[in-house]
């Protein structure tokens, strides 16, 4: 039996190539298929259009989008376990990400935050304008709040992990929040049918992918600096183990163990 370790190397470029060709596909598909639909409405189309379109809960974008966010937090979950095991300083930074970005993920797939619009529209009497989806104010003091508490942990980052997560999440925030508001003025004037909003839409959502995307490219990037630049895999055979495959499987055992032990040691003196 061949028991060579599988090297599989994952590089956060590609990674990123990919999340950008897929974000890519989505949003011109929502644009194209939405405007065949406004041309020649038919079932098909109408089924094909809440599979797609990046705006609608629960389409293929969505799920994609959702599982970036998920992706992100599953990234700085290991980065904060990390940081835990070895009670390091920012600890407790990277365990708030993880739970943030968990949160965001939720929302995305559920839009839990459009409950908020009807409420603080009514509260600041709101009837048009860049804040008429209302869930935009909270958000942008939600967002304000955590980036000043944030502010010693970036400092702390390497440099190249600050400035990559200071693009990530200008461009996610940009999208979700800036263009949004832009949508919303837009909506008030003109329509949720024309043209204009279904590509500030377009923008928007392919703006939150592309903030995910680079958002995950650079955690990759910064695995090795955590401590977590190599991963091992270790699969047993449960008859190995067990008393009643005799002396012979003792053997095995044995050898196996013999095997990962040197394999440990080579690792070790790498």
């Amino acid at each position: 039996m061949d028991d060579r370790p599988i090297d599989v190397r994952i590089r956060p470029r590609l990674v990123l190539g990919v999340v950008l060709s897929l974000a890519a596909v989505f949003v011109a598909s929502t644009f194209v298929v939405q405007l065949l639909e406004w041309r020649s409405p038919s079932r098909t189309g109408s089924l094909a259009l809440k599979l797609v379109h990046v705006g609608s809960e629960q389409s293929l974008a969505t799920l994609f989008a959702t599982t970036l966010l998920l992706g992100a937090g599953a990234l700085l979950a290991v980065i904060a376990w990390r940081k835990q095991v070895d009670r390091r300083r920012d600890r407790w930074y990277w365990t708030l990400l993880a739970v943030a970005f968990l949160a965001l993920a939720i929302d995305e797939f559920g839009s839990w935050h459009e409950l908020l619009v009807d409420p603080v529209r009514d509260r600041l009497e709101i009837s048009g304008g860049l804040l008429y989806f209302a869930w935009v104010v909270p958000a942008i003091v939600a967002v304000a709040l955590f980036a000043l508490a944030f502010v010693p942990f970036l400092r702390r980052l390497p440099a190249r992990t600050r400035w990559g997560f200071l693009l990530a999440g200008g461009v996610f925030v940009g999208g979700a929040v800036g263009v949004e508001m832009l949508g919303g003025a837009y909506a008030t004037t003109h329509g949720y049918d024309s043209v204009g909003y279904l590509v500030l839409t377009c923008v928007e959502e392919g703006l939150e992918m592309v903030g995910a995307g680079l958002f995950i490219a650079t955690l990759l990037a910064h695995l090795p600096r955590a401590g977590l630049g190599r991963w091992s895999l270790q699969v047993t055979d449960p008859a190995a183990d067990s008393p009643s495959a005799g002396p012979a499987s003792g053997r095995a055992v044995g050898r196996s163990g013999d095997r990962a032990a040197g394999s440990a040691e080579r690792d070790a003196v790498r």
